[in-house]
């Protein structure tokens, strides 16, 4: 199985979260039937009232705790005995942001530490989550120790039963901006520059800098490429 760079096996988590998400979209009941199945550590948390409103098994082995424990916690979850203050500060920070927003596509990756209680030395694991989109207050996660990428990879393609997102698309598609995914859902259902213009009250000419630069950023000079890009992320 290939080894992966830092890079890219941050980007092969991300991608795994946006295509697992995705399927949940589709089918909510999905990760009831194989969040337990699925590798390293599945959660989801409300940012609306700061609880845990799922985790897998292999989260809940590792906290010593059951779902129910957890849920009952609620506010509590978020405290010093199972997380560091600052990093949950920053991180409950930034994916604040995201609900604000209402980024839905927008997936971020990152360390944190975490431990099952203060008698236990700290653990260190990477995460990456987004928003849901079914309910954009919640968040969900996926999270592994340190570097296991590829079991990860090779478990969720296995689990959905899909192909993975390549790493090189899913970097390309990360550097669109928040209004360039926007104006390329409008453009592969078939709007001209004009409809979109009138819209998203833009003039034509930054529609069309706009179509330019996603088709740069993309590498593709054809709209049926777009169009095969824009339905692999759900747009």
């Amino acid at each position: 199985m290939k080894k992966f760079s830092t890079v890219e096996a941050d980007t092969v988590v991300r991608s795994q979260l946006y295509l697992f998400e995705q399927s949940l979209n589709a089918a909510p009941s999905l990760i009831k039937n194989i969040g337990d199945f699925l590798p390293g550590v599945v959660l989801i948390n409300d940012l609306s009232t700061m609880e845990n409103t799922y985790m897998n098994a292999t989260g809940c082995n590792f906290l010593g705790k059951t779902r129910e424990e957890l849920r009952a916690m609620g506010p509590g979850y978020f405290t010093d005995e199972i997380f560091c203050p600052h990093e949950m500060q920053w991180i409950t920070e930034y994916f604040s942001g995201f609900v604000q927003r209402n980024d839905v596509r927008q997936v971020a990756g990152f360390y944190q530490k975490v431990r099952p209680d203060r008698k236990k030395d700290w653990s260190y694991f990477y995460l990456s989550g987004k928003l849901l989109r079914s309910d954009t207050t919640r968040c969900i996660y996926m999270g592994m120790p340190a570097n296991p990428c590829n079991y990860l990879m090779h478990k969720t393609q296995q689990c959905l039963g899909v192909d993975t997102i390549s790493v090189a698309l899913f970097q390309r598609f990360s550097t669109l901006t928040k209004r360039e995914k926007e104006i390329l859902e409008l453009i592969t259902k078939g709007l001209t520059a004009n409809q979109i213009s009138e819209r998203l009250f833009l003039s034509t000419l930054t529609i069309q800098t706009h179509r330019k630069n996603i088709y740069k950023k993309l590498g593709t000079k054809k709209l049926s490429d777009l169009i095969r890009i824009a339905d692999r992320f759900g747009l």
